[in-house]
């Protein structure tokens, strides 16, 4: 009887592996999802800046320009 008791708790032990593997997996899946639109956005956000920083150039160079003209 312990013998089919230990099988019986075995499968249960089992099956909760299994779900929780699968629970892991679809965590696992969202933040690879997560982390690409963060790589996304950080591309994004950093394109941005270097336009900026080239406006911000551009316009001091002008200002210098016209200073000494």
């Amino acid at each position: 009887m312990d013998y089919l008791r230990q099988i019986e708790n075995d499968l249960i032990e089992k099956e909760r592996i299994k779900q929780r593997e699968s629970l892991l997996r679809e965590d696992y899946e969202q933040l690879k999802n997560s982390i690409y639109h963060d790589q996304q956005r950080l591309e994004h956000v950093q394109k941005e800046y270097s336009q900026l920083l080239k406006i911000k150039d551009d316009e001091k160079l002008h200002l210098e320009l016209q200073l000494n003209n």
